[in-house]
C-alpha cells in the first residue's frame, strides 16, 4: 500500500504489556503488521494502524481532488 505519508517516518509505540516505548517506521508497520516488543517480546498487532492509515490516505485523496477543482 502506498501512502501520502513519508514511509521512513517513525511512529512512537508503547508496549501494552510492559510499557516500553520504541519507534517503528510507517514502511515497517505496513510490511510487517505484527511485531514484538524489543523489551518483553509481547506480540503487537498493527492491523488497526494500517486500517487507519488507509482512511487517512482516502481523506487526503479527497482533499487533493477538491483542491484540484479550484485550479481547473
Amino acid at each position: 500500500m502506498s501512502t501520502h505519508l513519508d514511509p521512513s517516518a517513525t511512529i512512537p509505540i508503547e508496549c501494552p504489556k510492559c510499557g516500553h516505548k520504541f519507534e517503528q517506521s510507517i514502511a515497517g508497520l505496513q510490511a510487517k503488521p505484527q511485531f514484538v516488543c524489543p523489551n518483553c517480546r509481547q506480540r503487537i498487532d498493527a492491523k488497526e494502524f494500517n486500517a487507519g492509515l488507509k482512511k487517512v490516505d482516502i481523506i487526503i485523496d479527497d482533499f487533493l481532488g477538491d483542491v484540484g477543482k479550484f485550479f481547473q
